[in-house]
């Protein structure tokens, strides 16, 4: 729901699942509780790919005139433009003025853009932009108006070479018939956020990367003025050299907020250091040290963490991947494992400056060994040429990179263990780690964990998906999905080392996903581990101790099984 800017009126979208399959899910209850003789079942309307999504209406409640009289006026004939087909997905709803608002709308398969301006005046919408990527997809960004409602700011895709697009800062003239971003920035960088627009010093505030350095965020300003061609697209750092950590470092994770008015702002130091948080007033002058964290800095002294860099890999086509290695204290001639934890779907990204303490850091620090996160073809934040590598193939480049880094890293360092090599993921990072053991034909990996892992596209939801593989038809891509199935490769998986693990109540990636590929593995005697967490979404957030445990044991078990058979 959003408010129009005086408060009189209200937009809201509502949902129409009628036509919407509906998936059942078990809940088994309590042990010894009568009441869950019979388990109960949850439906859901969850619309998988190549199915019917969820229709969608914009309405607008009039509420000038609700202290008089109680019955409010309520108009719906806001339609989507024919530019983006049936059934169409909103990606944005924001009010230029008090009568007027900006529709942003996406096709099914969201590689095409219609941005239609809405009054309420005449309760009609009028078709402004198109834009299609015939590439790739798009992906949706929120703008912010000028408060006259004539322009706004937002994140838009542009060239910055031949077929690689890097999301910049852009401003939309509505005062045009025709609109067309003007770009305010230019260069290979990523633009993830505008955090503000101070339009009575016509300045844009926003957090990007740095030319290549996905792994750094910092806050930029530029000047949203058009009319001087000498400053398009030249940008300013704030967070940068101007800016030092108590400890004297710079910061190369810096996120902000600033006040309405612009008058003052805050830095979020996040990385590397411990975090902490500085108040600034408008002339870039500290005002206060907010948050320094004291405790946490006072454990972290006490506490033995193994170091880090990042490094960068070359792979085939000119491609670059990032990688983020831990190591231990090494003696001369002393052999450790590795750990790889991947994710490595469509414009993710798991190398970042930001600090952390994970299972990997806790893992790596108890018991010396390396552990890697890799960002390779497909990831995020490195342009369009590097993330739409996986257009309508997933399951393709980002696996095999991640084997290929893996084989780099052993090449590199003598002292990783080349016989202690163990892989894990979650969500789509189960996927990958699934396929990577099933397509690792030298056996690079010795072992790997796949939590809650899509094992067929066909079983997901349909806009994660259809964004990335089309439709399942034998018109569009139909050999992308059989070829993207994890099932399909099980085969491969025949003597490998792996555990399988779910929560049956998971209502994002189905535990019918683990139950289909454990019938698979089953039915042609692949020897596998399995832990099924009953009534446990996909978080698993109430088992915490036990999964952990569960996958220390795992690797513990990996890694003393292949010093063995050495």
């Amino acid at each position: 729901m959003w408010f129009s800017n005086d408060g009189k009126k209200l937009a809201f979208i509502t949902f129409n699942d009628t036509n919407v399959p509906v998936f059942t899910i078990p809940y088994y209850g309590q042990p010894g509780d009568i009441r869950y003789q019979y388990a109960l079942q949850f439906s859901v309307h969850y619309p998988k790919v190549g199915h019917a999504n969820p229709t969608v209406s914009i309405q607008v409640a009039d509420l000038s005139q609700i202290e008089v009289e109680p019955k409010i006026e309520v108009t719906n004939n806001y339609l989507p433009p024919d530019s983006v087909g049936l059934e169409p997905i909103i990606a944005s709803l924001t009010w230029a003025n008090n009568s007027t608002f900006l529709l942003i709308w996406f096709n099914r398969y969201q590689n095409i853009t219609s941005y239609c301006m809405c009054s309420t005046l005449n309760d009609a919408c009028k078709e402004k932009f198109t834009y299609k990527e015939p590439n790739g997809w798009i992906s949706p960004q929120v703008p912010r108006f000028h408060p006259s409602g004539e322009s706004m700011v937002q994140i838009f895709p542009i060239n910055e070479g031949i077929h690689d697009l890097y999301n910049q800062v852009v401003l939309f003239n509505f005062t045009q018939e025709i609109i067309s971003p003007h770009y305010l920035t230019r260069g290979k960088i990523t633009v993830s956020e505008i955090v503000q627009w101070d339009t009575t010093e016509d300045i844009v505030y926003f957090i990007s990367t740095l030319e290549g350095m996905p792994e750094q965020l910092q806050t930029q300003f530029v000047s949203s003025k058009i009319n001087n061609e000498t400053h398009l697209g030249k940008y300013t750092c704030l967070s940068c050299d101007n800016y030092k950590t108590i400890d004297g470092n710079p910061c190369l994770y810096a996120g902000s907020m600033f006040s309405t008015d612009s008058s003052y702002y805050v830095i979020s130091c996040s990385g590397p250091q411990v975090p902490e948080v500085t108040i600034f007033n408008k002339r870039h002058k500290p005002v206060i040290l907010w948050e320094t964290n004291d405790k946490v800095r006072e454990t972290i002294k006490n506490t033995y963490f193994t170091r880090y860099k990042i490094l960068d890999v070359p792979l085939e086509n000119n491609f670059t991947a990032k990688v983020y290695l831990t190591y231990p204290e090494v003696t001369k001639d002393g052999k450790y494992p590795l750990l790889v934890r991947v994710y490595s779907g469509p414009d993710s990204s798991l190398v970042t400056e930001q600090f952390n303490i994970n299972f990997d850091r806790y893992y790596a620090s108890n018991r010396s060994i390396y552990t890697a996160v890799i960002d390779a073809r497909g990831s995020g934040l490195k342009g369009s040429r590097n993330s739409f590598t996986l257009n309508r193939k997933l399951g393709t480049v980002e696996v095999e990179d991640q084997i290929t880094v893996v084989k780099y890293l052993l090449n590199k360092y003598k002292h990783i263990d080349p016989d202690k090599v163990a892989v894990w993921g979650w969500s789509y990072g189960g996927y990958v780690t699934g396929m990577m053991l099933a397509k690792d034909t030298t056996n690079t990996v010795k072992c790997g964990i796949m939590v809650a892992p899509v094992t067929d596209w066909l079983l997901y939801d349909s806009m994660y998906t259809e964004r990335y593989m089309g439709a399942p038809t034998e018109e569009d891509n139909a050999d992308g999905y059989y070829n993207s199935s994890l099932s399909r490769h099980a085969f491969g998986l025949k003597d490998k080392m792996f555990f399988l693990i779910h929560g049956t109540q998971d209502d994002n990636v189905h535990y019918q996903n683990s139950m289909l590929l454990a019938k698979v593995l089953q039915q042609n005697d692949i020897l596998f581990r399995q832990m099924t967490y009953t009534d446990e979404d996909h978080s698993l957030r109430f088992v915490y101790p036990h999964f952990y445990h569960s996958i220390q044991q795992f690797f513990d078990e990996c890694f003393d099984k292949n010093e063995r058979e050495t």
